[in-house]
């Protein structure tokens, strides 16, 4: 089986085109007739440059969300109680998500809005994360500076235009919760949406996954310590969703770790260091309210201000001491306003004019964030509100979807269709949620009723599966034979199909068995998925016979009694060359065959026996006269009668080292000349060597002297 496991990446949140259009504005000063939607504006990053339009506006202005497809088109946007459709109509069943009263009260004039738009002045009141596994749906949850609800939109219905689904609208989610809301992309196809509790150092963390919104939240004690219901506050994550920053009014600036596995959050560090501090106008405090991170995660940038004045600070995350800090800009025009990291990876927050009118009158931007400053480029009054539009502080809560999955691609051993089958049962994974196969079918079980190539998708929300099947005909089909007797003391059977899997009856697995002894012999063979098996029934009648290679035996003067076996089966008979019917013979020199018969089977086998002197030797003379009468008138030595001579040398030396002679005949022998001169009398050396008997392993070497005597 071959596996290839193809991770997604996906592209960071600020970069979908889910968040390529802000919607913003507000009632501002005025109250409107209930659901009567105010003029406020927008931001369409789908152009080189983002460009204004004209939006619709509900409420104080702060909350702030919405959402496009994966084309960038604008969908609907929120302040968490009223949601509006693209065209700028309230959506259907759209008007009070939520109707409890806010629990901070704004301003004294407009504490009626907290009762129509109880959302909207939460500085996170509205976040739409997509509903995981269901097209076209979205949560939309809703902050109220003290309760989180959620409610769903179902962009499939009323033409496109989207309604909000009245049995899920306004579930209540958590409360003593303050005004941070804001999601993150997890691991495991699921999304974080994270809230500060108030009266505690608590981060609640809401696993939103395809089974839903999970109500039992992962708790980190770890955050800014926020004691009075209602204080602002805002939470943005970096783009690479391992760190979040913390703003509050009276807590002051945090930096923490973030665990997208698991949702935790830890290490927490304060961003209000010394060094910024000291430059600030003498006042008795100073507020942080919001926060943004630069596209490479190295950089903070803090909105903050106090009674008199606003502040763009911009901390260097490469510093670890959170000690280098640069004021970007400080004056009036700096106050509460939201500050979001755009599509095209500048940084935007709105501009505030004490001058004039005393409201936002433009847009400001960072067009480097990832540079130090002055490098990043601060640019005052960037864009220009659209004509005649409202705005309050908000701008974008990010949208956040899950990470994409892994697909993954499986190419599965090929599978028989065996012979006597119709047809088999493809299977494709388990755990998915869809089956779609190459010939359209989408159930996870595939009956195929012929060979080919076929192949599967298999998805969840977010994983994909290929897996791809090979069908073949198999015929293995096959005969061990018919039911036999060998006259043999053993037989090879072998299956007659090759590269397959083997099993014999005791457990062997080699496509050949050896059979020694009678019995029942099964095996069965397996390839791809087929199985098929045969019994056979095996006599085995061993009358072979194993008398012996041809021998010589050395004898040494004593006869030979050499003991022949015969294999006699049971009920065999045996026949010896000697008319023996005994199983065992002594025998002698000579020839001997045996027969022996069982049933059928017939077994024979001849041995030759001969004898020989193996430990033979012979005289050797101590002096010789070659005189020619007849006697004694060569050396040489004197053998056995019988004695088989092996590999024979002969030499003889005078008394300066010189061979004399020399001969491999032990026949012959020496007459006392040297170079056809008689040899002088005397004494000579003499150096025998020879072996005994047929299987040349008993040597003999003799040395000595010899006197010639004339």
């Amino acid at each position: 089986m071959f596996f290839c496991k193809l991770l997604l990446a996906q592209q960071p949140d600020y970069l979908l085109k889910e968040n390529s259009v802000w919607t913003f504005g507000s009632v501002y000063y005025y109250m409107l007739p209930n659901n009567t939607i105010g003029v406020g504006m927008g931001l369409n990053f789908n152009t080189a440059n983002p460009t204004t339009f004209p939006a619709k506006a509900t409420g104080y202005g702060v909350a702030q969300a919405s959402v496009c497809d994966t084309n960038g088109n604008l969908l609907f946007y929120t302040d968490g109680t009223y949601v509006v459709d693209a065209h700028g109509n309230l959506m259907l069943h759209g008007d009070s998500l939520v109707t409890d009263t806010a629990l901070y009260k704004y301003e004294t004039n407009y504490q009626d809005i907290n009762h129509i738009d109880p959302t909207s002045g939460s500085t996170q009141g509205a976040l739409i994360v997509p509903v995981i596994g269901a097209a076209n749906k979205y949560y939309i949850f809703s902050n109220t500076s003290g309760m989180v609800y959620y409610s769903i939109v179902n962009m499939a219905l009323n033409n496109g235009s989207g309604d909000v689904d009245v049995s899920h609208r306004g579930i209540l989610l958590g409360s003593g919760l303050n005004q941070s809301l804001v999601a993150v992309a997890g691991t495991h196809c699921d999304v974080w949406v994270l809230v500060h509790s108030i009266g505690s150092s608590t981060i609640k963390a809401y696993r939103v996954t395809a089974s839903g919104v999970d109500t039992t939240p992962v708790i980190s004690h770890y955050g800014i310590y926020l004691p009075t219901a209602g204080y602002e506050a805002s939470i943005k994550v970096s783009p690479d969703r391992k760190r979040i920053s913390i703003c509050t009014y009276y807590g002051g600036g945090e930096l923490c770790d973030f665990d997208p596995a698991t949702g935790l959050v830890s290490n927490s560090r304060f961003l209000n260091n010394d060094q910024f501090i000291s430059t600030m106008k003498p006042v008795t405090s100073y507020f942080f309210h919001q926060s943004c991170f630069s596209p490479d995660n190295s950089k903070v940038y803090v909105l903050m201000y106090n009674e008199e004045y606003g502040y763009v600070i911009q901390f260097d995350l490469t510093d670890t001491t959170l000690q280098t800090s640069s004021v970007i800009d400080s004056d009036a025009s700096i106050t509460i306003t939201d500050i979001q990291l755009a599509p095209d990876g500048k940084i935007y927050f709105l501009h505030y004019d004490f001058t004039s009118n005393m409201a936002y009158s433009a847009i400001d931007r960072i067009d480097h964030p990832n540079l130090l400053f002055p490098a990043c480029n601060y640019h005052p009054n960037a864009i220009s509100l659209y004509p005649g539009s409202t705005v309050n502080q908000g701008l974008h809560n990010m949208y956040v979807k899950p990470l994409p999955g892994v697909t993954t691609y499986v190419t599965h051993p090929d599978t028989g269709l065996c012979q006597n089958a119709d047809s088999l049962l493809l299977i494709a994974p388990p755990g998915f949620g869809k089956y779609v196969w190459s010939t359209g079918d989408t159930d996870q079980v595939k009956p195929v009723y012929g060979t080919g190539t076929y192949s599967v998708k298999s998805g969840d929300v977010c994983n994909i599966q290929y897996d791809t099947f090979k069908v073949q005909k198999v015929d293995d089909a096959f005969s061990l034979g018919p039911d036999s007797v060998f006259c043999a003391s053993s037989v090879m059977l072998s299956v007659p199909i090759q590269n397959a899997h083997y099993l014999w009856q005791d457990g062997d697995t080699t496509g050949s068995y050896k059979v020694s002894q009678s019995g029942i012999y099964s095996v069965q063979v397996s390839e791809l998925g087929c199985t098929y098996g045969d019994t056979i029934q095996i006599g085995i009648n061993n009358v072979q016979q194993a008398l012996g290679d041809d021998t010589v035996i050395c004898m040494n003067g004593q006869n030979i009694q050499l003991v022949l076996n015969a294999n006699v089966p049971a009920d065999g008979i045996v026949t010896w060359s000697n008319g023996s019917n005994t199983k065992t013979i002594i025998a002698d020199t000579g020839s001997y065959w045996v027969i022996v018969t069982d049933g059928s089977c017939v077994g024979s086998d001849t041995i030759n026996i001969q004898g020989q002197q193996c430990n033979c030797g012979g005289l050797i003379p101590n002096a010789f006269t070659p005189n020619g009468d007849g006697k004694n008138d060569f050396f040489h030595i004197v053998f056995e009668a019988g004695c088989p001579i092996n590999e024979y040398t002969c030499k003889i030396f005078n008394r300066w080292g010189n061979i004399v002679f020399s001969s491999a005949d032990p026949i012959d022998g020496w007459d006392g000349t040297y170079h056809g001169q008689k040899a002088d009398v005397g004494s000579y050396m003499y150096e025998i060597e020879f072996f005994v008997g047929t299987d040349y392993q008993n040597v003999r070497q003799f040395k000595g002297n010899i006197v010639l005597v004339r």
